[in-house]
């Protein structure tokens, strides 16, 4: 530090009789007053030629960020910006915050908001509207934009006749639908439907339902 006033330091002087402050306050390389920087810190300058104060909440800090236990590309960081419903942050103590990503289901693969319904057991109808095969309740999700999959057996009698179902969202929206005939007359048989739709649902309950019925009014 470079001092320009009167006083100097002198070796072996009683520190009581030196004013401290005014000293402090009075060189070329320092802050000239200290009134509103209460609990401020001390850094170099940017042109390396002194000291000020800075305010320690915009001060930059390095977080090193890690991936389950290995840091990430480019770490450390000095922000951190946590994004989606299904985030939260913990203060794990030691200097350690804990991020939970938490979801639905299996959220771990599947990611947030994962639901699955199944129907194991063989249903018949000779009805010729359709039926309700499975219906799978989605409650109090997020509003966003997500992936509906399906996929089911059928089986008809009669190659004559057509095997007709449909997925529906909300029992209004119709996400697939086919009439199709088998390709032999056997219970043996079997065909496969599957696919999957991108909708974008409302924040709130949905519904996604498989139907099912017969071209032909009692052909099972």
């Amino acid at each position: 530090m470079v001092y320009s006033d009167k006083y100097k330091f002198l070796p072996n002087v009683n520190t009581h009789d030196v004013d401290i402050e005014h000293i402090f306050l009075h060189l070329t390389d320092t802050p000239s007053t200290f009134s509103g920087t209460g609990g401020y810190l001390l850094k170099i300058n940017v042109a390396e030629t002194g000291i000020e104060f800075v305010d320690p909440s915009v001060v930059p800090t390095s977080i090193i960020v890690e991936d389950e236990g290995s840091p990430i590309q480019n770490t450390p960081h000095t922000t951190l910006n946590f994004i989606g419903a299904g985030v939260t942050v913990s203060d794990a103590g030691g200097g350690v915050a804990n991020i939970t990503i938490s979801g639905s289901g299996d959220s771990g693969v599947f990611g947030f908001n994962f639901y699955d319904a199944s129907s194991e057991y063989e249903s018949y109808t000779n009805s010729t509207e359709y039926v309700e095969k499975l219906k799978m309740s989605l409650s109090n999700i997020p509003a966003g934009k997500y992936r509906i999959g399906w996929f089911y057996e059928w089986a008809q009698e009669n190659s004559n006749w057509r095997f007709e179902s449909r997925v529906q969202l909300d029992d209004t929206t119709t996400l697939c639908e086919i009439k199709i005939r088998p390709s032999e007359s056997s219970w043996e048989s079997w065909e496969t439907n599957s696919g999957f739709a991108y909708q974008t649902l409302t924040s709130g309950n949905h519904t996604v339902d498989i139907d099912y019925c017969t071209s032909k009014w009692n052909k099972t």
